[in-house]
């Protein structure tokens, strides 16, 4: 973010009431703890990297995902046989 923007941003804030102001509060705590939450995983991936505890981070794009369905069983349904057993 540019300087000017963000000289617009504290210009606009500083207008607010303060019922305002505590909604900026709270939105602007959470981009933080977001920001934080992300620091802290680029570190972490950064130190289990430089201790060779894994050669390289999966990219998102490196996993495909998985669909699932119902697997194929014979006899009787699951749900009765489960019933049975319990009897």
């Amino acid at each position: 973010m540019g300087q000017a923007t963000l000289d617009r941003a504290l210009e606009l804030v500083s207008r607010l009431d303060v019922g305002e102001l505590r909604q900026v509060e709270a939105r602007v705590r959470g981009l933080l703890l977001r920001a934080q939450r992300l620091d802290d995983a680029q570190r972490l991936d950064a130190a289990l990297v430089g201790s060779g505890l894994v050669a390289r981070l999966p990219q998102s794009s490196d996993i495909a995902p998985r669909r699932r369905g119902p697997v194929p069983i014979s006899g009787a349904p699951l749900s009765k046989t489960i019933i049975k057993d319990r009897r």
